[in-house]
């Protein structure tokens, strides 16, 4: 009898943990998972990008952004405005200093991104809902650097960028970097792609270009540590700042180079090297004075006379360790416009029209 009954309290006990374990079971089964808000997707997009390169979100201009709105960043720097639509499917738009041309851009899966989100100024991130994020930083320069952080293996390899240009302008290809050309005037360029993984490591990236669409290939897979960032940083002005003050009584017109000018100046933006090295040179002796006479006003009346744009010469050609370029009226025409004579000496701040 008491065996009997032992049985049954055994029976009955291991049908209730049987009950209790089928409840915790469905419980479970039927447990939402933790809603994952866009906050988090750009707190998580950051976070990515300041562990590969700190000094990118450190670069961005202080610009609230204002993602409830139309237009989710405006920001006025370096003689130029960047505007940042909320709307993905809507363009990015430079509108760089006097005399330059517009330059518009469709970002990568535009039609299926979610509305901006900022938490952090001169930053905003678009969700694509395909396991990468777009994040265009505005930098104090007036350049963007538009970063994808692609989350995992199965997120895109391809991520195409539209641009909007000039109908007489062409994207054409400088070392690893692309230039936006119309006719002889250099409206901005992309550096070249980079991409890492969240280990540091390089990651292999290209750029494809057919007609104004450039793509950013970024050749991830599960050997990476997730995520990726990889970066196409625009450029559009060469200086980020020129302005006017005066020395020994006459004007003198002060040129500061951007980051991205740095990049085409020094020759990293076309791949490095001597070759690299000439076509920055080349590209600022030209473009660079460009863009400095177009600001018109005060600065073109300040920066009038030969010996000025002959300065301009030794410093994009002759003087590329210099730091600021200063462009002093006082100083003589060279003669024959031949500022190289003595330049080691002179250092492009000469006294005399043909000595140093």
């Amino acid at each position: 009898m008491k065996m009997a009954i032992s049985q049954g309290i055994i029976t009955m006990a291991a049908a209730c943990a049987l009950v209790a374990t089928s409840a915790v079971s469905a419980s479970a089964e039927t447990q939402p998972a933790p809603e994952v808000t866009d906050a988090t997707v750009a707190a998580n997009a950051l976070a990515a990008i300041n562990n590969v390169d700190p000094d990118l979100l450190a670069s961005a201009v202080a610009v609230s952004a204002t993602p409830d709105q139309e237009i989710a960043l405006d920001a006025a720097t370096a003689d130029s405005s960047i505007i940042i639509p909320t709307d993905a499917s809507e363009n990015v738009i430079f509108s760089p200093s006097e005399g330059t041309s517009s330059i518009a851009v469709e970002l990568p899966f535009a039609a299926e991104a979610s509305d901006a989100v900022s938490t952090a100024d001169g930053v905003v991130v678009y969700d694509n809902n395909n396991g990468s994020t777009t994040v265009p930083i505005v930098r104090e320069d007036g350049g963007v650097q538009i970063n994808t952080v692609i989350n995992a293996a199965t997120a895109p390899t391809d991520y195409s960028y539209s641009f909007v240009l000039p109908s007489s302008a062409t994207i054409v290809s400088s070392g690893d970097a692309l230039l936006f050309v119309d006719g002889d005037k250099l409206l901005g360029g992309l550096a070249p792609a980079w991409a890492k993984d969240a280990a540091g490591r390089d990651v292999p990236t290209r750029y494809e270009v057919e007609g104004a669409t450039v793509t950013q290939i970024v050749e991830h897979d599960q050997s990476y540590s997730y995520p990726v960032v990889a970066d196409p940083w625009i450029g559009i002005n060469l200086f980020s700042s020129i302005t006017v003050d005066s020395y020994n009584s006459q004007p003198r017109v002060n040129l500061n180079l951007s980051n991205w000018g740095w990049s085409v100046y020094s020759g990293a933006a076309q791949g490095g090297g001597l070759t690299g090295i000439a076509a920055g040179q080349a590209i600022l002796n030209t473009a660079g004075w460009d863009e400095a006479w177009g600001k018109g006003g005060t600065i073109r009346t300040a920066l009038d006379k030969p010996s000025q744009r002959q300065q301009f010469s030794c410093h994009a050609l002759g003087a590329v360790a210099a730091g600021t370029w200063n462009l002093e009226k006082f100083r003589p025409n060279r003669t024959n416009g031949d500022w190289g004579f003595g330049v080691a000496v002179h250092h492009c701040n000469w006294t005399t029209a043909n000595q140093y």
